[in-house]
């Protein structure tokens, strides 16, 4: 981590910060247009964390980095690439221009019965990091770490315990935790807000916030459950079909609709009793 990022992670925001999940360079320019201050690249038909093309991933890069704003990307789930360590000589190399990206994040979905779940990940984002990592290393980009609001669903470890590994984790090692990003798996059985309840919501936020990351809320979020997101103080809402037209997160984003939600996230968070600190190593150009 720099040591601009170093600054960045003390700075203070009292609003949370509107993400949109985009599919291509067009959509980053129209959720641009419509005000928001954190791109995401994924690819919604490959999953909650479909990975993108390599060469979509770099043209979104470019968008935001021209607009000065943080470029996020979503690298799939830590199975996916369970095979490929296992093959001598594999290549899991990605591009070099994928540095410039302020996060990158991987699904521990398939994982929770597996008791070795910790030293997977660790691994895998030990070799896709030196993968990316440019030649000067502080250019790298920080992991966000991901928990599954329905977790039993997704097979994937406990909320508690990914937190638990996040908070023993250290900013030192190879493998910086910036964040943490809670979503859901499905996309089909339901919303954040009916997997866990705001209490459980705010209990995680909070531990995570006190260690100095950034929490971020998602999975199909609207602006109706924006007065219970307050509750629980994210420094950042991701969204992608609250954006999207007729709310089909496989259809285009939406100007018009990224403006009203963010308009509605400053009146909601404005008026609440929201102290959401933005504690975000990660961003960087």
């Amino acid at each position: 981590m720099t040591e601009s990022n170093s600054e960045t992670r003390r700075n203070k925001a009292t609003l949370p910060q509107l993400l949109v999940s985009v599919r291509s360079a067009n959509e980053a320019a129209v959720a641009l247009f419509g005000g928001c201050q954190i791109l995401d690249v994924k690819d919604p038909s490959r999953g909650s964390l479909g990975r993108a093309s390599g060469s979509v991933i770099e043209q979104v890069l470019q968008t935001g980095r021209a607009a000065g704003i943080p470029v996020s990307a979503a690298l799939g789930e830590v199975t996916d690439y369970s095979i490929l360590q296992n093959v001598e000589n594999s290549n899991l190399s990605l591009p070099e221009a994928f540095a410039g990206l302020s996060f990158v994040k991987l699904g521990l979905s398939g994982l929770g019965q597996d008791g070795n779940w910790s030293a997977r990940w660790q691994d895998t984002m030990s070799l896709l990091a030196g993968s990316i990592r440019s030649s000067d290393e502080k250019s790298s980009p920080d992991w966000v770490a991901v928990i599954y609001a329905d977790w039993q669903a997704a097979d994937a470890p406990e909320p508690d315990k990914i937190v638990d590994c996040v908070l023993s984790s250290s900013d030192s090692n190879s493998n910086c935790i910036a964040g943490v990003l809670i979503d859901t798996w499905s996309k089909k059985s339901g919303r954040l807000l009916d997997s866990l309840p705001v209490e459980k919501l705010r209990e995680l936020a909070e531990s995570v916030q006190q260690s100095g990351r950034f929490f971020a809320a998602a999975g199909r979020l609207t602006s109706t459950m924006l007065p219970a997101l307050a509750i629980v103080r994210p420094d950042i809402v991701a969204v992608r079909s609250a954006v999207c037209r007729n709310e089909d997160r496989k259809s285009s984003v939406d100007a018009d609709a990224v403006r009203m939600l963010r308009a509605e996230m400053d009146r909601t968070f404005a008026v609440g009793t929201v102290n959401a600190a933005l504690p975000i190593g990660a961003f960087h150009d």
